[in-house]
């Protein structure tokens, strides 16, 4: 294995512990709404950060399959948004190679 190679792997793994506890957060956030002891409060949100942090999450799939991904920007929570969009990211990349999706929120 070549150090850019073993770089690489290294970044994958990291990403891959980043997305994980961003899951373990999700559930922990979905448990406190569901239990009344946190309340969304919409906010103004850089879906630009938010595409980017899900770009380095999906950037093998989309890689492999060549996809393009179309944002407008939205007035939501942070964390509903983010986990919406992975959602609609990692259907995304099973569907056909060449697509484009576009994705918004109001």
């Amino acid at each position: 294995m070549t150090d850019a190679e073993a770089t690489f792997a290294l970044a994958q793994q990291e990403q891959a512990i980043a997305s994980m506890s961003r899951l373990l957060n999700a559930l922990f956030d979905i448990s406190k709404l569901e239990s009344g002891a946190i309340r969304p409060v919409p906010a103004d949100v850089a879906i630009d950060e938010l595409f980017e942090e899900l770009g380095r999450e999906f950037t093998g799939l989309t890689a492999r399959k060549s996809l393009t991904l179309e944002v407008t920007a939205a007035r939501q929570p942070h964390t509903a948004i983010r986990r919406c969009l992975s959602n609609c990211c990692a259907t995304w990349c099973r569907t056909p190679s060449n697509t484009s999706v576009p994705a918004g929120s109001h």
